[in-house]
């Protein structure tokens, strides 16, 4: 028999160090001592130990956290080690980690999990697991002797504290599921539920062949109804053929329906047109007055702008007064410029006049270019030297004039020279001063800068007031027609654009429509912003053109029949690509021509569908035959699994009443609960809980919170005397909290008498139950209690 021994905890919950406990000679170990000193977390740690999860760990919460709920430190790995000894030998350790730092994700309370690996011993060093003593060669199930220790461990072995019950919140179905492998039909349900999903899949394809037959019969009866009013009406002719002139149904008949629908509705379309040419004249004419308002937006605007002209090289006289406008305008801008810089305020004239004239030579005398380019030659042999002593002298004669401009009218008494701020008692011993000052100025001067500031003085004072004199008259005479470059501009368009608004204007001729109000009046009216004004005119005239039309037909379905067919409208006939004319007659003809055709297609599909369905049908048949065949074998497996595993629950109904009869001793009548499981083949598995065997009402509803948990623990007793697993250890986290003193009574007489081999781990918080405990087993077994306060406190 597998028992506990020894078990050691580190970084686990509230346990920062390690902690160890011996379980190998202890019958029944007691952990005593208030709530919150680690009784329960050695119980987590056994079932984290069998079952790699924690089972009270709400596994609802999916959010992400910081930290793991099963660790102290996160920087540090979590290890638990669990000692499995069969007599006074190790069978095996099983040793459970969570590594450090694991992420927010691991750290979900719904992904709790550890790794868990087998080792052959317990280990010396517990810091580093050897490679050795890793056992990959049996499994934690074989060794217990239970396949299902995952789920049942909670049945069997432990009943947790805080969900005493969790095996009654079960559903009826759930419970069943978790106990069936006991009643040995694992197997056989396997099975069965092959034979059921056989069975399913059988019926669904049998519906859904059902289902193709019932579309197919429909599209049969369709075809048959479309057969006879063909045949009824009396254009239809056996011996039909085609007109001939049609290409398109010569050379490409429809080869299925959908092409012959629209061939049809093609052939039509060109006899409506035939019966009704007026009305598609108005049709037409309709569909260019809307295409023109839809897609001719800047083609309308430039109708409004150029329409007046009748050729494009009306137009093109228009450039070249636009262009001989583009270079008055330079020149007005050039005469303009001369103007400003020749200003008759400074006495001098500065180079960039000079080299402005020299730039425009052309417009210039003999004698004024001849004065200019010897100007700019003495320019160019001055130095800079030169050049800032005559900007000095222009500039002292520039502030002497101002200068006197502000004395005039006042007293010169005590006048401040403007040049170096010394006063002066008279002004005319100011000027004496500067003139004297001149004269040194101009014995400084080059004989070339005196020559140039000479000739350039000859400019300022002779030429300049003639040249600009024609300037202003050049102004004055050519300026008004300026204002013509905006009308022009306006009518300066492609030849391409030209096109496109003749064709416009064409057509509107032709149909009588007359826009030449809307349009420019002569070529210098601006039309400037009032262009969006006699746009929207342009529009509601042509749109109160629209004729009314009384037909479902467009315009654009004849186009289309037009072109699919490769047929075109010339004066208002058809005419094939040969050029030949098509009558009404030739489409008749063709129409027939395709009416033969529908009915030899509706003739073939006819017969393709009954294929079809004579096809399913066979099918049909051989899966119902089949879907009964599978279904009469699920039946008879299943009543025979249902019979074994009434027999075999009946083994755990017995002891299952007589313990709860004992353990439940507040029940008014003394009787113990009752195990009831399926009994008709048509219900589901189940397990049920009952008060008495007329009770249909499951003990979860009917029972008191005391009642359930004796009446779980008295399962799990009757399961551990029936289905009796290799382990021989029974886990019970403080029961005191759920069981009055009478039913504790019972339960530990119960545990003596009837389960004497099993090593008991058991927790209390009350010191009166803790020793009642160990009085009634300390003759019968090795007992320990450890009290987990003083235990905890004592290490720190």
């Amino acid at each position: 028999m597998i028992k506990l021994g020894k078990l050691r905890v580190e970084n686990f919950k509230s346990f920062k160090e390690a902690y160890e406990v011996d379980l190998s000679d202890k019958g029944l170990l007691i952990l005593d001592g208030p709530n919150g000193f680690g009784k329960t977390t050695l119980f987590d740690a056994i079932e984290l130990c069998f079952t790699g999860k924690v089972g009270r760990i709400s596994n609802t919460d999916n959010k992400q956290k910081n930290t793991h709920v099963l660790k102290n430190d996160e920087s540090k790995i979590t290890d638990l080690f669990l000692e499995l000894k069969d007599g006074n030998n190790t069978s095996i350790v099983i040793y459970a980690y969570i590594p450090p730092y694991t992420s927010k994700e691991e750290n979900k309370p719904s992904n709790c999990s550890v790794v868990i690996k087998l080792l052959n011993t317990w280990p010396n060093n517990f810091s580093e697991i050897s490679e050795d003593l890793i056992n990959r060669d049996i499994s934690l199930d074989s060794i217990i002797g239970n396949e299902n220790i995952g789920s049942t461990f909670d049945i069997f072995n432990y009943i947790q504290q805080e969900e005493t019950c969790h095996f009654l919140k079960d559903k009826e179905s759930k419970r069943h599921e978790k106990i069936s492998h006991l009643f040995g039909t694992v197997k056989q349900t396997r099975e069965r539920k092959n034979i059921k999903d056989i069975k399913t899949k059988l019926a669904t394809k049998a519906s859904t062949i059902f289902s193709k037959i019932s579309l197919l019969e429909e599209e049969k009866r369709k075809i048959e109804i479309n057969l006879e009013s063909v045949i009824e009406d009396g254009n239809y002719n056996k011996d039909s053929i085609n007109s001939s002139k049609v290409q398109k149904i010569i050379e490409s008949p429809p080869e299925n329906k959908q092409q012959l629908m629209y061939c049809m509705k093609y052939i039509d379309d060109l006899i409506w047109f035939m019966n009704n040419r007026e009305e598609f004249k108005r049709l037409e004419y309709n569909y260019y007055i809307n295409y023109i308002l839809d897609n001719r937006k800047n083609e309308l605007k430039d109708l409004i702008l150029i329409g007046h002209f009748s050729s494009f090289e009306q137009i093109n006289k228009l450039q070249k007064h636009f262009n001989w406008l583009l270079s008055l305008n330079k020149k007005i801008d050039d005469h303009n410029h001369i103007i400003s810089l020749c200003s008759e305020e400074s006495d001098s004239l500065s180079m960039e006049v000079i080299s402005f004239l020299k730039k425009n030579s052309t417009s210039l005398d003999a004698g004024l270019l001849e004065k200019v380019i010897l100007c700019d030659s003495l320019y160019l042999e001055i130095g800079t030297y030169q050049e800032i002593l005559s900007k000095i002298t222009n500039s002292r004669d520039e502030l002497r004039k101002q200068f006197e401009l502000c004395l005039d009218g006042q007293v010169d008494e005590n006048v401040k020279c403007p040049f170096c701020g010394d006063k002066k008692a008279l002004i005319n011993d100011l000027w004496v001063e500067y003139d004297n000052q001149s004269i040194i100025f101009e014995k400084l001067k080059s004989e070339k800068l005196s020559d140039f500031e000479k000739i350039r003085n000859e400019i300022k004072l002779i030429f300049i007031a003639k040249f600009t004199f024609k300037s202003r008259r050049f102004i004055e005479k050519y300026q008004r027609y300026l204002k013509l470059q905006g009308p022009i501009s306006e009518q300066l368009v492609s030849f391409d654009r030209w096109n496109s608004v003749m064709k416009i204007k064409n057509w509107l001729n032709s149909n009588n429509i007359s826009i030449d109000e809307l349009l420019r009046d002569n070529n210098y009216e601006y039309i400037g912003d009032s262009l969006l004004e006699r746009e929207s005119l342009l529009k509601s005239k042509l749109r109160s053109e629209i004729l009314f039309v009384d037909t479902d037909i467009s315009f654009n379905m004849i186009k289309t029949s037009l072109k699919s067919l490769d047929v075109k409208i010339l004066n208002l006939k058809l005419i094939n690509s040969d050029n030949i004319e098509i009558y009404i007659e030739d489409l008749e003809k063709d129409k027939n021509y395709l009416r033969l055709i529908d009915v030899k297609m509706n003739s073939f599909d006819l017969e393709e569908k009954k294929k079809e369905i004579e096809k399913l049908n066979n099918i049909y048949i051989k899966v119902k035959s089949k879907e009964t065949l599978v279904n009469s074998i699920y039946l008879k497996y299943n009543s025979k699994i249902k019979e074994y595993e009434k027999s075999v629950a009946k083994q755990i109904a017995i002891p299952f009443y007589i313990y709860s009869s004992k353990i439940l001793q507040t029940r008014p009548d003394g009787n113990g609960a009752f195990l009831r499981s399926a009994e008709n083949i048509k219900e589901n598995g189940y397990i049920r809980f009952v008060s008495n065997l007329k009770d249909d009402h499951d003990a979860w509803n009917t029972m008191s919170s005391g009642q359930l948990s004796g009446l779980v623990i008295s399962f799990m007793l009757a399961m551990n005397k029936v289905y009796p697993t290799k382990l021989s250890t029974l886990l019970i986290d403080d029961p005191i909290q759920t069981m009055d003193e009478i039913n504790l009574a019972s339960f530990v007489q119960l545990l003596r008498n009837e389960f004497p081999e099993k090593q008991i781990m058991i927790s209390t918080h009350e010191r009166k139950s803790a020793n009642y405990f160990a009085y009634k087993y300390q003759k019968q077994t090795n007992v320990s209690i450890i009290n987990m306060k003083q235990q905890r406190l004592g290490s720190l």
